[in-house]
């Protein structure tokens, strides 16, 4: 049954359903039927300002944006900014500051070591207090003199005896005539500090501090090759041309010295088969003899250890040139040149050497 007193709210659930409405003396039916669905509804997604600044007095205009994806656009006008409000009545003064009346030390001595006590006294008879640890003297003295100006690279020295005053040497370091020599390239005093002359690799410094050659010329070893092979070994030529002992490790090289001048010494065994006609030593250029280098060194026909020594001249001075060892026979007899091996049969090494002259 449905309530149909004064007030009541009939609510249908079920939109084709049948109500019945009854009251003393009266039933009706109603039928109720569904209607049509209504347009969907739609909410708003943003709402934001899409011209103007929002200065005083200008007209901004605002865009809506629903969900349905469409808009729509409102203006507002931005009012003028009021007037300045009056003054706030002045606030009570702060408390009175303080300033500092005075520091002073209240204890201590100042002595090395120690710590002293500083009071601060401020405007509002306030105090507060601090500490300084006094740190100890230096160790040095400072009491040294000398004169009131100097001259640059001047030495100094010392003026008396008691160590605490100085004065100008009158002596200085530097290049010129009389000055203290400076140490050179690689530790060494500059030859023309020590001597007077020109220097060219062969000179010595003399007693009378002038560079000179010592009398008979100086030598020094430029270069040499010693060649001992294990097995005796006996190198023969039956000709007078001269050829290579042994190209390959009776060779040497070296670098001419300043004079152009070279003394070569050659020493291993010589012998020749016939004592009229001797074995034959020189030095040679890729096979080619040197004429002053060649010389007879054995005449026995039992060998013997000798040394051949000769100078030869007219060298260009700084070239690097290579001797080789080279014999011949005198004649028509066999030259046999003798070096290496071991024990009782040894023949010993064959020696090269170059010397400036």
């Amino acid at each position: 049954m449905v309530d149909l007193s004064p007030g009541a709210v009939v609510r249908v659930v079920n939109p084709s359903a049948v109500v019945q409405v009854s009251a003393p003396g009266l039933v009706k039916s109603l039928w109720l039927k569904e209607g049509p669905t209504g347009p969907p509804g739609r909410s708003v997604n943003s709402i934001a300002r899409t011209s103007g600044t929002g200065a005083p007095g200008t007209d901004d205009t605002y865009t809506v944006t629903f969900s349905d994806g469409t808009s729509s656009t409102f203006t507002i006008h931005n009012g003028s900014n009021g007037s300045n409000g009056s003054n706030g009545s002045n606030g009570s003064n702060g408390s009175a500051g303080r300033g500092i009346t005075s520091i002073a030390r209240t204890s201590g001595t100042g002595a090395a070591g120690t710590t002293d006590t500083y009071t601060i006294t401020y405007t509002d008879a306030t105090t507060s207090t601090f500490t300084v640890v006094n740190g100890a003297d230096g160790s040095g003295v400072g009491d040294v003199t000398g004169p009131a100006t100097a001259v640059n690279n001047r030495l100094v020295a010392f003026n008396g005896t008691t160590g605490k005053i100085i004065k100008d040497s009158g002596l200085r370091t530097g290049t010129a005539s009389g000055d203290i020599p400076l140490l050179g390239t690689g530790g060494v005093l500059p030859v023309a500090r020590l001597a007077t002359g020109t220097p060219d690799g062969t000179k010595f410094v003399r007693d009378d501090g002038t560079l000179a050659t010592p009398a008979g010329g100086a030598t020094e070893l430029l270069a040499s090759t010693a060649y001992n092979p294990a097995s005796a070994t006996n190198v023969t030529n039956a000709t007078t041309t001269y050829a290579d002992v042994d190209a390959t490790n009776l060779s040497i090289t070296f670098t001419v010295p300043a004079s152009g001048a070279v003394i070569v010494s050659l020493s291993a065994r010589a012998v020749t088969t016939t004592s009229s006609n001797p074995a034959m030593w020189g030095v040679g250029i890729a096979g080619t003899v040197v004429a002053a280098s060649t010389g007879r060194v054995a005449a026995a026909v039992t060998a013997a250890r000798v040394v051949h020594r000769v100078k030869i001249t007219g060298l260009t001075p700084g070239a690097s040139v290579t001797y080789r060892w080279m014999h011949a026979n005198a004649s028509t007899a066999t030259t046999t040149t003798s070096y290496g091996g071991t024990g009782t049969t040894a023949e010993g090494q064959a020696l090269i050497e170059v010397w400036s002259a």
